[in-house]
This record gives C-alpha cells, structure tokens and sequence, in this order.
C-alpha cells in the first residue's frame, strides 16, 4: 500500500490531490476531463511497471482496478464518489489493471406529483 501510495504521489502534477479512502482505494481528484484522468492512469500504470515492489529479494509488479467519474454540473461530492465507486467495483470484477468510466449522473427525474 506504501508503495503504491508514493507511486501515486510522484505520477500527480502539483494541482491533483490525492488520498486513501478507505481498504486499499485512494481517490484522486483532478481539475479537467476524463482524458486527464486517463492520462493519469497511464502515468501511473507506467510507473508502476517501471518501478516494482522489491520484497525479500523479490520484485512484485503492481496492478490497480480503476474506476473514473466526472464532476456534472451541482453534483453533490457524496453522488460524485459513489459513481466512482461504482465503476471501481466494475473495473475490479472484470479484472487486473482495468480502468471503467463511470456514465454521468441521470438527468433528475420525477418520481411522483402531489
């Protein structure tokens, strides 16, 4: 986790945020499209090949599941993680390295009239 962890921080540019979420998630907050996250990622899984884990004389090559969403409009930050969340889990099912856009939020709908 350590590792993966200062992976991530060298790959961000000085404006991109990151943390740990919760388990073995971090999210990374970035301010622009879905490209720049998928750019990220690439940076990243480049990174972590480049630069295995070393334990007990071993190398280790990293993989991470990733699931991206974009911010839309009044989106509340909350809705905004659990569409990530969303995708993360899609991503992770179907397999290593794997990255999966989450689709914007549903345009509001109306559930019932008074």
């Amino acid at each position: 986790m350590v590792h993966f962890a200062r992976t991530l921080a060298r790959c961000l540019r000085s404006e991109e945020v990151s943390a740990r979420i919760g388990g073995e998630e971090f999210a990374v907050l970035l301010a622009g499209e879905e490209a720049d996250a998928c750019t990220l990622i690439d940076r990243l899984r480049e990174a972590m090949r480049a630069h295995p884990l070393e334990e007990g004389g071993s190398r280790i090559l990293l993989t991470a599941s990733f699931g991206v969403a974009q911010r839309s409009g009044e989106e509340s930050v909350e809705t905004l993680l659990m569409r990530a969340d969303e995708a993360l889990y899609r991503a992770k099912g179907a397999g290593r390295d794997t990255l999966v856009i989450a689709p914007g939020p549903a345009p509001p709908r109306m559930v019932s009239r008074a």
